[in-house]
């Protein structure tokens, strides 16, 4: 660490527990990973924190309601397959997955409060800072079913949350097993997410190996032609740290 980070570390550090809206007892890596994200401009640090913790307070489809062993989680946990783990070049890798193929089980606030829980986590427990972060969406099931089911609302708050308040340099985002519909989803998602994030997304059909370009096979897992465990494998550790952190 150079002495220009250790000096911005310090002032941040020393800003972040003046505020009196933050938790008094928090860990020091979370602190540091609000500054690392921001690839250490302290102000925008200070303005990431100020909406993670504004969000919390102020979105409780996402952040209220949330114990693992309650319906809610639960019902996601039925729906849902995930995996978060490093991979070669000091990157970091989040893989989400709709694991029903009628969509008859699927809920879109439930969703989405198992992905905020999962990254929760991920803050609590991860030391390392990787220098960026990959995001890759399976697709597969998505269908005409869905449109009918998402709640706009806190689509949009969620895709807030992830540009502007979680604490990770999502550099990449991929959408594999692509069907028709998702052009038509991406059309009303892209209407409040930001051009420089729309940018960073790539699309990919079934059966094509594009993705590959962007992300080695050796740090994938089986299920989307890689090499590594299963998604059922990452899942499983995934819910693991979920009822530990309970």
């Amino acid at each position: 660490m150079t002495e220009k980070v250790e000096e911005q570390l310090s002032m941040f550090k020393e800003w972040f527990r003046k505020q009196p809206h933050f938790p008094k007892k928090i860990d020091d890596i979370l602190i540091v990973r609000f500054l690392h994200s921001c690839y250490y401009d302290v102000e925008n640090a200070k303005k990431t924190a100020n909406k993670f913790f504004e969000m919390r307070a102020t979105c409780p489809d996402l952040f209220a309601n949330r114990d693992p062993t309650g319906p809610d989680i639960q019902n996601a946990i039925q729906f849902s397959k995930m995996a978060q783990y490093p991979i070669t070049g000091n990157k970091f890798l989040w893989i989400w997955q709709i694991d029903d193929p009628g969509l008859q089980r699927y809920n879109a606030t439930h969703e989405a409060k198992l992905s905020a829980l999962a990254t929760d986590c991920w803050l609590l427990i991860e030391q390392n800072l990787e220098e960026s972060d990959i995001v890759l969406v399976d697709a597969k099931h998505m269908s005409f079913r869905i449109l009918m089911k998402l709640n706009l609302s806190l689509s949009k708050a969620q895709v807030k949350y992830y540009e502007e308040a979680m604490p990770f340099r999502m550099n990449q985002i991929h959408f594999v097993n692509c069907p028709p519909i998702l052009s038509r989803i991406f059309s009303i998602y892209k209407t409040f997410v930001k051009p420089e994030v729309t940018e960073r997304i790539c699309f990919h059909l079934p059966n094509s190996e594009t993705l590959f370009e962007y992300i080695n096979k050796d740090d994938l897992p089986k299920d989307l032609g890689g090499n590594r465990e299963s998604m059922e494998y990452f899942t499983k550790l995934a819910i693991e740290r979920i009822m530990n952190k309970r």
